[in-house]
């Protein structure tokens, strides 16, 4: 019986590359997804007696995306260590430093609502805004793309009037006419 075990876990084992694609598709990097991986195996491994031999993959779906979701749930939950100030050595905040944060507040709520218009635009438009705003030259990004850099620029230009349209403003960061 327990070579009967060893074999049917050395069968699931062959799904190992699909079960590490799969929590890579579940947002986990690499080394996380190996690790959850080994962690679902070794709770399969353990659990071998109650495997009945069928739906190999399904059954490895199953407790894989338990393990993903228990481990993201619990990554959500973890609680934050603070520090514990005394009310008494507590400084008042400047007003420079209200303005800071009020600042940093909306720099931040302008770059949600870039993203989330962003996300209204084409695949291809999509793409391409993505690749500028993460530095990428005009050529570097035609050439991923496998289009002229003027084909990107036409691209590029339709997609900012796009985004000024549903931001009701001239999107910032994107450039404009200067990477013509």
């Amino acid at each position: 019986m327990a070579d009967d075990r060893e074999g049917q876990f050395e069968e699931l084992f062959k799904y190992y590359p699909a079960v590490v694609a799969l929590l890579l598709r579940l947002r986990f990097d690499l080394e996380d997804a190996r690790d959850l991986a080994q962690q679902a195996f070794l709770r399969v491994y353990e659990r071998m007696d109650a495997y009945r031999g069928e739906s190999r993959w399904s059954y490895l779906e199953k407790t894989t995306r338990r393990l993903a979701y228990n481990e993201i749930r619990d990554r959500h939950a973890a609680k934050r260590h603070g520090v514990s100030v005394p009310t008494d050595e507590l400084v008042d905040l400047a007003d420079e430093g209200a303005v800071a944060a009020d600042a940093a507040l909306e720099s931040k709520e302008s770059a949600e609502r870039l993203w989330r218009a962003i996300e209204q635009l084409g695949e291809s438009d999509q793409i391409s805004i993505r690749l500028q705003l993460a530095g990428l030259t005009l050529e570097a990004i035609a050439g991923q793309l496998g289009i002229t850099v003027s084909a990107l620029k036409s691209r590029l230009n339709v997609a900012r009037r796009r985004l000024r349209d549903l931001l009701g403003e001239e999107p910032e960061g994107l450039g404009g006419r200067d990477d013509r």
